[in-house]
């Protein structure tokens, strides 16, 4: 932790005298729909948001989505091998099921997943346009799940064009992305097809003498269109990914199987209709149909590599919201809504092991919620004003109301201001945790109630931004599985604190940012610190930009973590070393519609594990071009 705050204050102390020597520009006010479902200024926000762009994701050297996050202070990515692996995020420390995730607004989080979590493995860069993270509790305007963050992927919008990126390297990695938006006299529509391939690396650590390659394949297709028709606007989006691949029978020694297989299919479909200006007032009135479904399935005939496996999962969600955002002022605005929606599901899990055969069978099951949410934004005594406050009704638990308060203060002309934010969140108990063999239909939701203040200042004509964020997570009725009853109970609390600190500089030829993230992490039933979760983590990017080149650097070093070893009975708890991760990124314009780069991953070949057991990609280098036409 040390070495991390040395290197936080050396860059604080040494930035001005490099500052002086480049020509900058202002670092605009962010936009974000997610925050409060209508298009805010972050400025105007008590929670801390992330809007990352298409520029910022290009010029990071990402290959997946969770290259992406891994860079975003405040988030920790684990995955169980090599690219197309399962992964899981944590925001905040908070569990990977505590968090929402959205494409294009539309709820994605896999009904089937014992937590609801989510896998991003899956998800395709190409498609996406920009990624927004709110920090803290959402629920007060999303409801259940969004109790440590909402994470929204965007993939409308652009300018009219095509492009077209072909990228090959290390592993024989290949890519495809095709991507292409036009207008016509009433509106626009965009198209976005990807093709990856990888032989990829053992998911088992080739450390623990694993040597069999996990392959990888991913295909995807979305899509969308807007119409407008006077005040009426019609909109609609949709994605599919299909991705197959390989996997092991576990981490550590004799992890390797090269017989257990995967394939996986999303699809995820929502339609809306936007009447401007409704009951006579200036706004939006919204009303959205979405669709989503997850199918997994696992195959392992092999019974030289037992057990054998034959599993399937098929998840599905189907949502109704009518919202309405209704604009009085440039200092007040009200949004209130409605929302249904039907969860559902159902799965079989079939092995053979040495000790006789398993069936676990999941009959189709299903939970209906019932939601009224309102929330309001207004400029008063010189503060803006946060607050939402939701009604859920859910047909086993019961209803659960949440809330939110915050304001934001600037201090006169001088470029700071002051954020804080309070609010309560909760999640559903998952049709898993109900229905399944070892579920419990009596269990009730988590609960969170969480605190945040945060500080930040502008200096160099707004070139410059220094923060620091304060946080305090508290988590009641956590659902755990009792290894005594073999069922799931209300047992568990967590408390997680932390401190956020970070410097952004944009100027025209160099921009950089470094952030420093401490956490105390906690699990109050035991009073040690939570799993998968490292202490502290560091940050930091550098993007350099000549008239044709562009030098792009970002650093990413986390902390140690506790991870436990099931290879012996009892389970016992592990240290997981820390980590330094190099990312580099070489760009040339060839011309103005022609863009070639290198880049690597892992540069100084780091040898890590975020998963005990689990391998993580050595240095990986690629190489590639875009083509860009224009409209």
């Amino acid at each position: 932790m040390r070495v991390f705050f040395s290197l936080l204050l050396g860059v604080l102390f040494t930035a001005t005298p490099l500052l002086a020597t480049v020509s900058a520009t202002e670092i605009s006010d962010e936009i974000t729909v997610t925050a409060t479902r209508n298009p805010v200024e972050t400025r105007k926000l008590s929670q801390t948001v992330k809007v990352i762009t298409r520029k910022e994701i290009d010029e990071s050297g990402a290959t997946t989505i969770l290259d992406v996050l891994q860079t975003v202070p405040g988030i920790v990515v684990n995955q169980n091998g090599g690219i197309g692996s399962p992964a899981s995020i944590y925001v905040r420390g908070a569990k990977p099921g505590q968090t929402l995730v959205l494409i294009d607004g539309m709820e994605v989080n896999d009904p089937m997943t014992p937590d609801r979590s989510v896998d991003f493995s899956a998800f395709p860069l190409d498609s996406v346009q920009g990624i927004e993270v709110v920090f803290g509790p959402a629920s007060a305007i999303y409801g259940s799940d969004a109790v440590a963050g909402v994470i929204n992927i965007i993939t409308g919008g652009g300018e009219a064009g095509g492009t077209v990126r072909v990228e090959g390297g290390s592993n024989a990695t290949w890519t495809t992305g095709v991507r292409y938006r036009d207008e016509f006299s009433i509106g626009s529509y965009w198209v976005s097809g990807t093709f990856f391939d990888t032989n990829g690396i053992s998911a088992a650590d080739r450390a623990d003498g694993n040597t069999e390659a996990d392959g990888y394949t991913n295909r995807a297709f979305s899509g969308g269109t807007t119409m407008k028709f006077g005040r009426s606007t019609l909109n609609f989006t949709g994605m599919v990914i299909n991705a197959d691949g390989d996997l092991d029978s576990a981490g550590g020694v004799s992890g390797d199987n090269p017989f257990y297989r995967f394939d996986r299919t999303e699809k995820h479909f929502k339609g809306s209709y936007i009447l401007s200006d409704p009951f006579g007032i200036t706004g939006t009135s919204r009303f959205t149909v979405s669709y989503g479904n997850n199918k997994r399935d696992y195959h392992n005939p092999s019974a030289d590599y037992p057990p054998t496996v034959n599993s399937r999962y098929n998840g599905s969600l189907v949502r109704y919201n009518w919202h309405n955002n209704l604009v009085f002022s440039e200092k007040a605005s009200l949004s209130f809504g409605l929302e249904y929606s039907r969860e559902a599901g159902d799965s079989e899990y079939h092995s053979v092991s040495s000790w006789g055969p398993y069936d676990d069978i999941f009959t189709p099951s299903h939970a209906i919620t019932r939601s009224a949410y309102v929330s309001a934004l207004t400029n008063t005594l010189g503060m803006e004003v946060n607050m939402g406050l939701r009604y859920d009704d859910h047909e086993i638990f019961g209803s659960k109301m949440t809330g939110s308060f915050g304001i934001v203060r600037p201090i006169g002309d001088s470029g700071f201001r002051i954020r804080a934010n309070a609010g309560t969140s909760f999640k559903s108990p998952t049709l898993y945790q109900l229905y399944s063999p070892y579920g419990t239909v009596d269990l009730n939701p988590e609960k969170g109630t969480s605190y945040e203040l945060g500080m930040e200042k502008l200096l160099m004509g707004e070139r410059l931004t220094v923060s620091l964020i304060w946080f305090h997570n508290r988590y009641d009725d956590m659902i755990d599985f009792d290894m005594n009853s073999y069922s799931y109970y209300n047992i568990a609390k967590a408390t997680i604190k932390g401190l956020e600190a970070g410097m952004h500089y944009s100027g025209k030829a160099l921009s950089w940012q470094v952030f420093y993230n401490y956490y105390d992490t906690k699990d109050d039933t035991t009073g040690e610190r939570l799993l998968r979760r490292p202490d502290s983590s560091f940050t930091a990017k550098l993007d350099y930009l000549r008239e044709r080149w562009g030098v792009h650097l970002n650093m990413v070093a986390s902390g140690s973590r506790d991870d436990m070893d099931f290879s012996a009975w009892p389970a016992a708890r592990v240290e997981l070393i820390s980590y330094t991760l190099f990312n580099l990124k070489v760009d040339y314009r060839v011309n103005e519609n022609l863009t070639a780069y290198l880049k690597g991953r892992n540069v100084t070949d780091e040898d890590y594990q975020q998963v005990l057991g689990y391998g993580t990609l050595g240095d990986t280098w690629y190489g590639g071009f875009v083509f860009h036409f224009h409209r």
